[in-house]
């Protein structure tokens, strides 16, 4: 399955007379929130948005030519975006996902294996889906442990 957004990636085409950073022809995914990694929000173990928002010269990040492309559209936007999310859920904690794209999956995967990786487990991870195709996935695959399962249109 490959997961992608219309951000996946970009090949640079110009750039200025002090960027050395990239060339064109470089292919660069966006980064959307720049981080001082040094604020009280930057430091805090329930945010990740930079209250100084920096300037900084790198609102992209240069992709490894050998990193093939339907590869690299996981690492701008939708998964990762939800991996983020989830990546400091509190010990016991009630996770909420609405939809299953690819946000909703990055979300739920992560909550699941933040018991793996950062010894956190979630009480419950609950989905709200109404779209038939994510909903048959919510259920056929061990995502989540409450998928909603509409009984009415409109739901």
């Amino acid at each position: 399955m490959i997961l992608t957004n219309p951000l996946k990636h970009r090949v640079v085409e110009s750039v200025g007379q002090y960027v050395e950073e990239v060339k064109e022809g470089d292919r660069v995914a966006p980064v959307f929130l720049a981080n001082c990694q040094e604020c009280v929000d930057c430091k805090s173990e329930k945010s990740n948005m930079c209250t100084t928002f920096p300037f900084v010269n790198e609102p992209v990040v240069k992709i490894s030519p050998e990193i093939a492309p339907d590869k690299a559209c996981l690492l701008s936007c939708g998964v990762s975006t939800g991996i983020g999310a989830a990546w400091k859920v509190a010990n016991g904690s009630t996770v909420a996902i609405f939809g299953l794209g690819a946000v909703g999956v990055g979300l739920g995967v992560m909550a699941q294996m933040s018991n793996l990786t950062m010894k956190q487990t979630p009480k419950l991870i609950l989905t709200v889906v109404t779209a038939d195709l994510h909903l048959k996935h919510a259920v056929s695959v061990p995502l989540v442990s409450h998928p909603n399962l509409p009984t009415s249109p409109g739901i």
